[in-house]
C-alpha cells in the first residue's frame, strides 16, 4: 500500500503479507513498521480439527508471546475455553437459541466483539 508523501507523517509504501497452510487456512500475518512501532508478525495455530487453537505475535526482534495460548472446544465442536495471557475463559453456549453468549468481557465463541 502507498500512501502519498502529502499524508505527513503517513507517507510512504507499506507492504502487508499473509502466508497460508496447505489446506488455505491463515497460517501467518504481517504488519509494516509504521512511526515509532516495529513489524508486526502474527502466527495462527490450529487443532487437528482445524480448529483455531493459538495466536501468537512477535514484534520486531522479540521473541514471540503469545496472545491465545490454549483453546477448547466441546464434541460438538463449540469453542468453550480459551486461555489469554495467563488467565483462561470460559465462553458459554446457549444452546436453546445455538448461539454463543457473551461472558463478562463481551467475548463471544467466534471472536468478535459484541
Amino acid at each position: 500500500m502507498t500512501i502519498p508523501s502529502a499524508e505527513t507523517g503517513l507517507g510512504g509504501t507499506y507492504t502487508f503479507a499473509t502466508g497460508y497452510n496447505v489446506d488455505g487456512s491463515v497460517n501467518a500475518a504481517s504488519y509494516p513498521q509504521t512511526g515509532d512501532l516495529p513489524i508486526e508478525t502474527i502466527l495462527y495455530g490450529y487443532t487437528d480439527l482445524d480448529q483455531p487453537a493459538t495466536l501468537l505475535d512477535q514484534f520486531g526482534t522479540q521473541a514471540e508471546s503469545s496472545i491465545v495460548s490454549d483453546s477448547q472446544y466441546d464434541a460438538l465442536a463449540h469453542a468453550t475455553q480459551y486461555t489469554s495471557r495467563g488467565p483462561h475463559h470460559d465462553l458459554p453456549y446457549d444452546r436453546r437459541g445455538r448461539r454463543p453468549q457473551a461472558d463478562h468481557q463481551g467475548l463471544v465463541l467466534n471472536g468478535s466483539t459484541q
